[in-house]
């Protein structure tokens, strides 16, 4: 998915272009959308909070005239498997932001402990289906079965 928020979405992605709800929305909330919320966004990596007042404040809207939006926008731009994968890093942002903002004291110290002794099985998990995601994007960049060249597998 390509996104620009200088250009139209759809002339972008004219893939969507027949589906009715890309034709509801404006090109600059189908933007915000695409690097609020998809996986393949350059702007994953920040916080989500962060990400939200960086994009918005680009825009003459708040994230609440798009928020209805998003799941249907998420339904036609990404697998299954992504949104498994988007799910679980949801989760766990709620989990380390719970875990840095609770104090360690003698009410919640066995808590933490235990969710922290919980925290490399959780990683492994969220991992292998990152990994997953990953191996369905490669099956799909390479449609006809041709055989990838050495610097493709690089």
């Amino acid at each position: 998915m390509k996104v620009d928020p200088d250009k139209s979405f759809l002339e972008l992605n004219p893939e969507f272009k027949t589906i009715k709800f890309f034709k509801k929305l404006s090109s600059d909330k189908l933007n915000a959308i695409a690097l609020l919320e998809h996986p393949d966004s350059p702007l994953q990596s920040i916080p989500r909070e962060e990400r939200i007042e960086e994009v918005l404040s680009s825009y003459n809207f708040e994230y609440k005239d798009i928020e209805d939006s998003v799941s249907e926008f998420l339904k036609y731009t990404i697998s299954p498997l992504e949104r498994l994968l988007l799910n679980w890093k949801s989760k766990l942002e709620e989990r380390d932001k719970y875990l840095l903002e609770t104090p360690y004291n003698e009410n919640t110290a066995e808590l933490q402990d235990k969710l922290l002794s919980n925290s490399e099985k959780i990683w492994k998990q969220y991992l292998n289906i990152e990994n997953q995601v990953f191996k369905e994007k490669q099956e799909a960049g390479n449609r006809g079965g041709y055989e990838e060249s050495l610097i493709e597998k690089l």
